[in-house]
């Protein structure tokens, strides 16, 4: 029986047992896109001239930088664009993608962000043609599934919720406040604590 040698010289078993020591792992090495729908940028008139920054330098084929960055004292993540030294924001990521991108940002996997969509449409509300986009992020690996149940301040903890809730000082102060006007709504809130 002839014995076949491998064309490097070496075994392929050695070969997969040095990758197993290394730690490396093919599949953080495949790059994944992810469409994320700006959302908000309907509300405030400065995330429509972020935008409108971002078709002028489109047009004029300079360079578009886009960066992903928490909103102070909220789980929300912002989209903000860089022009003339300063970054100006075009609107929020959609709250069902906040905890796989934040996740991804954790771990440094974000590889890219690029514009993925910029379209002006007419908006029968506000009567006027507006600017919405979507951005393309490109991470390490796969990403996470949505989360539907996530909400705004979600993070919250339980006992966080118990002293803004649930604390008899709280709910004299409140009390006191708005008197004997107390809606059915603020009458639920502040009787969660027999729930618990």
């Amino acid at each position: 029986m002839l014995d076949v040698e491998d064309p490097e010289g070496e075994d392929p078993d050695d070969q997969l047992e040095d990758e197993e020591n290394t730690g490396c792992n093919p599949s953080s090495d495949v790059k994944y896109p992810e469409k994320f729908v700006v959302v908000g940028s309907w509300q405030e008139g400065r995330y429509q001239g972020a935008l409108a920054i971002c078709v002028w330098r489109r047009s004029a084929n300079k360079e578009l930088v886009f960066k992903v960055e928490h909103v102070r004292d909220t789980n929300a993540l912002k989209f903000i664009v860089f022009h003339n030294d300063k970054w100006h924001m075009i609107g929020y990521c959609g709250v069902n993608k906040i905890p796989r991108l934040k996740r991804a940002l954790h771990r440094n996997e974000v590889h890219s962000i690029s514009l993925d969509s910029l379209k002006r449409t007419y908006a029968y509300k506000e009567k006027k043609l507006l600017y919405s986009a979507s951005l393309l992020i490109v991470k390490h690996g796969p990403w996470d599934r949505d989360d539907p149940g996530n909400t705004y301040n979600s993070h919250m903890s339980s006992i966080g919720k118990y002293f803004i809730f649930c604390s008899p000082v709280m709910y004299i102060l409140f009390s006191k406040v708005i008197s004997f006007k107390i809606t059915a709504r603020y009458h639920f809130m502040f009787n969660t604590f027999f729930l618990i």
